[in-house]
């Protein structure tokens, strides 16, 4: 835990950093389901959206809060280009005596190929499009890097 204050400060003052997580602190909102895929980096991070998330991560260590990502499915409206496109969002929440935090950011997508296989294979068992995710890594040494592990719906 001392290494997570430690990449905050880092972050704050504009140096990179590199943190893991614990399974408690990151837990799927949703409860574990099976593992499809591990180790999934976040395609076309979002550097502004991806910062801000670092640092409501850290924050959310400090307050003993919660964090970690979900995926969603990009409606076709929203990107006809790519039919399966699967957003992943950062989320962090907390609260103190004086103020609190319920914040979610759209930091990136699960890669193309994933992406297409997870959505053909929903739709080859007819199965609603639902994933799970536990982050596993957030770095920002040189550029954002967000990993997480894709999980089955629980």
């Amino acid at each position: 835990m001392a290494g997570a204050f430690q990449a905050a400060g880092c972050l704050a003052e504009g140096v990179g950093m590199s943190v893991k997580f614990p399974d408690e602190l990151t837990a799927p909102e949703g409860g574990w389901g099976d593992l499809i895929a591990q180790g999934v980096e976040a395609q076309a991070c979002i550097p502004g959206a991806c910062t801000d998330f670092a640092k409501g991560a850290m924050k959310a260590i400090r307050m003993r809060g919660r964090l970690g990502v979900m995926l969603e499915r990009e409606s076709e409206s929203d990107n006809e280009a790519e039919g399966s496109a699967i957003k992943v969002i950062g989320y962090w929440r907390w609260r103190g005596l004086l103020s609190s935090a319920n914040e979610r950011r759209h930091i990136g997508y699960v890669p193309r190929k994933l992406a297409q296989r997870l959505v053909r294979e929903a739709h080859a068992v007819g199965r609603q499009e639902s994933w799970g995710a536990h982050l596993r890594h957030i770095g920002m040494e040189n550029r954002p890097r967000i990993v997480f592990d894709v999980l089955g719906a629980a």
